[in-house]
């Protein structure tokens, strides 16, 4: 079965939320720069409270003190989660200016077969064992396919013709893997050692066919 699509700039957002939430590397790295920034707000309530008394000559309140400190930290807290999606849109400008999605964007055709998963783009392609696949999951307005803990890959709703022609892919997406004998894990994203980067990330030329390179690398291995 094959589909084709072509990744744009909101692709890159999509890929650059999964990366943030649905990895735990992402989730972590979200919580302590949460963490972090609430921190700092409430320290700025502090500091505001303790110089508002300065100014104006009153004695320092504890209870007004704690007071000022949850409030500043309440609105930080607040401010972050609204402005979240926003921070994710503006990460991607800077990560495509690096070229870190150079081969993502653009048009791609992905092949599934008994093999695996074989994704081509203009400059080479990239194959998939079935056994490399931890499971698939719905992301909104794309589909998710999971490695590992940062490995992962996603195909946008709209290479579908509709609801029938995904559900197809899906079908026939379990029948390859369990054909291969590989086994749904469920549950969190592993937690692993190893470091892997998106197959995107990884050069192939157009006549090879290789696996993804060792881990020492950076790559995850298949």
């Amino acid at each position: 079965m094959q589909i084709a699509y072509e990744n744009t700039d909101e692709d890159a957002v999509a890929w650059n939320y999964v990366r943030l939430t649905k990895t735990a590397a992402g989730r972590k790295a979200q919580k302590n720069l949460r963490v972090a920034l609430t921190l700092s707000q409430i320290l700025i309530g502090v500091i505001g409270y303790l110089l508002f008394c300065l100014l104006v000559g009153l004695s320092v309140n504890l209870s007004l003190l704690v007071l000022c400190a949850g409030l500043a930290g309440a609105l930080g807290y607040g401010a972050q989660t609204l402005q979240f999606r926003r921070v994710i849109r503006r990460q991607v400008k800077p990560l495509k200016k690096n070229g870190y999605f150079t081969q993502f964007l653009g048009p791609k055709q992905v092949t599934i077969s008994p093999e695996g998963i074989q994704t081509f783009w203009p400059e080479g392609h990239f194959l998939r064992r079935w056994s490399s696949l931890i499971r698939v999951e719905d992301a909104e307005d794309h589909l998710l396919f999971v490695y590992g803990d940062v490995d992962f890959s996603i195909i946008p709703k709209r290479a579908f013709r509709d609801a029938v022609h995904q559900q197809e892919f899906l079908v026939s997406v379990e029948r390859f893997r369990a054909g291969a004998g590989a086994i749904d894990t469920g549950g969190a994203l592993p937690l692993s050692g190893s470091v892997s980067a998106p197959w995107w990330r990884n050069r192939y030329t157009t006549d090879t066919q290789e696996e993804p390179l060792n881990v020492r690398r950076g790559y995850s291995q298949e």
